[in-house]
């Protein structure tokens, strides 16, 4: 394997194992695992020595105490997650022009935090890739640290900063889309994103922040927006 197929590998094992952190444990940094006891458990896919585990761990940030896997910092945790979420430097195209595969070869979103039923088309657009991504799984705002690496990548990445205006107008008709959108706009607030006269009409944004957000004369007829 070449050292760039290497880092590719382990970028996604860190982006898989915080996802499933966050949604098995809440973003418990310290995970504790036992060869015996969590057999069949989703800590077994990460810290068992299969499918070269043992490597991989050697590149993510985790130090080792007997049983106990921590990071070294919660703050690497947190950006993992926001990896999980769209990573620098990613662009609409690359989730666009194929299947998403993890490092044991499934097309499946390896990063959702439920199983998505098969379809003939594999294609995933980057919309869909967010709303099943943490940020459609999870209300962040009480993430401090994971909302601003979230907001410096929408000021920075343009396709990142449309992808979470289109999941907001989303949220106008699908159910689905409410806790992604929810987020979304709460990002695009702290990024400095205006929405001076916005047809922000049916937009559903339950949870969101939008304090010290440009809202005037933005039309918000029928919105749902209760913290």
């Amino acid at each position: 394997m070449t050292d760039s197929g290497f880092q590719r590998y382990g970028i996604t094992y860190l982006k898989e194992l915080v996802t499933a952190m966050y949604k098995h444990q809440n973003g418990n940094p310290v995970v504790q695992y036992s060869e015996h006891d969590d057999r069949k458990t989703w800590k077994e896919a990460f810290f068992s020595d299969r499918d070269g585990n043992n490597l991989l761990r050697e590149v993510v940030p985790l130090t080792r105490n007997g049983d106990q896997y921590r990071f070294i910092h919660k703050s690497l945790l947190e950006y993992g997650l926001s990896l999980a979420i769209f990573g620098p430097g990613q662009r609409n195209e690359d989730t666009e022009a194929m299947p998403s595969e993890s490092r044991r070869g499934s097309t499946s979103s390896v990063l959702s935090f439920e199983s998505l039923s098969s379809t003939e088309d594999t294609t995933t657009t980057g919309d869909q890739s967010l709303l099943d991504s943490p940020l459609g799984k999870r209300n962040l705002v009480g993430e401090r640290s994971i909302l601003q690496f979230l907001t410096e990548r929408a000021q920075q990445e343009p396709v990142f900063k449309d992808q979470l205006h289109s999941m907001i107008e989303r949220s106008k008709s699908d159910k689905a889309a409410r806790t992604a959108a929810a987020n979304a706009i709460t990002i695009l607030v702290r990024a400095g994103a205006q929405f001076i006269n916005a047809d922000l009409r049916n937009i559903k944004i339950p949870g969101a922040d939008l304090s010290f957000g440009m809202f005037d004369s933005a039309q918000l007829e029928g919105a749902d927006l209760r913290k």
